[in-house]
């Protein structure tokens, strides 16, 4: 039982696992199942746990276990997409041998030390009073200040000057946008199309409502960050608990006769990946079924299609935005990283690495785009040449971190957004183009 729970847990578990946290409680409790069952007699576990190396193991696993995290932060820091497999062997292995070390010549010496209980206790205060000091003099001064070299400071010039620019064109609603975000003509009672998605979705957000505003559109922009755009879409993991109140909402806006159309976007590949994250520090997918690719790719093609059945039925004109490329890391971090030691970083992807990772979508939109009144468009055309995808536009960076397009990046789709708004009154526009 107690052998069942510690590796349940290590197969178990992963990045969406709360931990620490009440899982906690799992392994833990399978630890205490092992030693207790030893107690009085011997099994294959006790004798298993009470080998010599397992025993030493144990001996310096406080040091071990101070010394690992660093390491592993270090290389984290200095490797720009995370340290590969061969890194992190090393690194056990350094930190094995700095362990053994510290266990020796730190902890046993000072085991053998006999002090005052007083002295103990005044010098652990001290010591808390001193980084309490050191802490406070740190928030105080706001941050430690250190040289920067020439690139390094050009770059935040730049990003600081963006990042003032893009502040200037937000979304001008009130309301959060999972309640339904006003777009364009904001005194207009009536809306004329609904803009559904994740946090993709949300960036885009404000390139529809620029165009919404000078073509005297109104639309609403309805989603939430990390929640597929997908009808009769069940959740069975706690990352989707919070989805299916959008698409309750989509469905009540769909009874509107004054709305014409739906347009659908969010990172799609997120939920079907048909490869692994192009971005190697990237946080994992969002799969629909975790843990299954093939099952969640099915679940994907099921429900996307169901849904964009759904919205026909309705009676509404259905636009689907393809994927935006995703980068190799996110563009400003790793420049800057990359700049402050002097160092020159590439974050573009290749066409090929993107639309391996998009197949099961492209499959699936393509599929979609044969249907009377779907449409889809791709933001890779304007993205993307046969030699990868673009990051920047001369020194404007198009993205915010390895997946969401900075403002200058939507601005860059804004014919693109113009085309998606004039298929409810001018029908089919130039920009609707199939993947080949």
């Amino acid at each position: 039982m107690g052998l069942a729970l510690i590796f349940g847990s290590a197969c178990a578990f992963d990045e969406q696992t709360y931990f620490p946290g009440l899982m906690a409680l799992l392994p833990c409790t399978g630890a205490a199942l092992l030693i207790w069952a030893g107690i009085n007699t011997q099994t294959i576990c006790s004798r298993a746990i009470s080998a010599r190396p397992l025993v030493f193991i144990g001996r310096i696993s406080y040091s071990l276990y101070l010394w690992h995290w660093p390491l592993l932060a270090l290389a984290q820091y200095e490797s720009d997409g995370g340290a590969k497999i061969p890194q992190r062997i090393l690194i056990i292995v350094i930190a094995l041998a700095l362990s053994i070390a510290s266990y020796y010549f730190v902890e046993l010496p000072i085991r053998k030390i006999k002090v005052n209980s007083y002295i103990i206790f005044g010098g652990a205060l001290a010591s808390a009073g001193a980084c309490w000091l050191g802490a406070a003099t740190i928030i105080q001064a706001h941050g430690l200040i250190f040289p920067l070299n020439s690139a390094s400071a050009e770059l935040i010039g730049r990003m600081n000057t963006q990042a003032v620019e893009d502040g200037k064109h937000h979304l001008r609603c009130t309301t959060k946008w999972a309640e339904g975000c006003l777009l364009g003509k904001l005194d207009s009672t009536q809306k004329q199309f609904i803009l559904w998605g994740d946090s993709h979705a949300a960036s885009l957000a404000v390139g529809f409502d620029e165009v919404a505003e000078k073509l005297g559109q109104t639309g609403l922009l309805l989603g939430r960050g990390g929640c597929p755009p997908l009808l009769d879409f069940e959740p069975t993991d706690r990352q989707f608990h919070n989805c299916p109140d959008i698409a309750h909402k989509l469905e009540r806006a769909l009874l509107d006769p004054g709305v014409k159309h739906v347009i659908l976007a969010a990172r799609w590949a997120y939920y079907a990946p048909a490869t692994e994250p192009i971005a190697s520090n990237s946080p994992r997918d969002r799969r629909l079924m975790p843990g299954d690719m093939k099952g969640s790719q099915k679940m994907f093609e099921d429900r996307l299609l169901t849904t964009v059945e759904r919205i026909r039925r309705a009676g509404k004109l259905v636009t689907i935005i393809g994927p935006v490329p995703e980068l190799t890391g996110a563009l400003q971090h790793t420049l800057l990283r990359s700049a402050m030691r002097s160092r020159v970083a590439s974050v573009t992807s290749t066409l090929e690495q993107f639309k391996a990772r998009q197949e099961i979508v492209f499959n699936t939109l393509k599929r979609l785009s044969a249907l009377n009144g779907v449409y889809v468009v791709y933001p890779h055309k304007s993205l993307c040449s046969e030699t990868g995808c673009v990051a920047m536009l001369g020194k404007t960076f198009l993205y915010g971190d390895d997946n969401h397009l900075t403002y200058a990046g939507v601005h860059s789709l804004q014919h693109m957004i113009s085309e998606v708004l004039f298929i409810q009154t001018q029908g089919l526009p130039s920009a609707v183009t199939q993947i080949h």
